[in-house]
């Protein structure tokens, strides 16, 4: 499909998130309170957030970024081979 149709493919699909930070508990707390946000689990030096707005949860992230809680924001879900199976298995 277009690329506009495989966007609107991947809004419905939940997207998996990965985000460092020196303190994933206290991020993780602040992540919970978005509205964006489905799951929060933290781990190693990382809290992983599931959303199915992803466009909306990178503002939101932004804000947070900028109080110096987060060291990287590396999506699982954005891999060419997680999107191509995320639109085939939506069909």
């Amino acid at each position: 499909g277009a690329q506009g149709e495989i966007r609107d493919l991947l809004d419905q699909v939940p997207r998996t998130i990965r985000i460092g930070s020196p303190n994933p508990r206290v991020l993780g707390a602040q992540l919970w309170e978005l509205e964006s946000v489905l799951s929060v689990e933290s781990q190693d030096g990382a809290v992983v957030v599931r959303t199915r707005q992803p466009a909306v949860f990178y503002a939101q992230l932004q804000q947070l970024a900028a109080e110096g809680n987060v060291t990287s924001s590396p999506s699982p879900d954005d891999s060419v081979e997680s999107i191509f199976r995320h639109v085939v298995e939506a069909q």
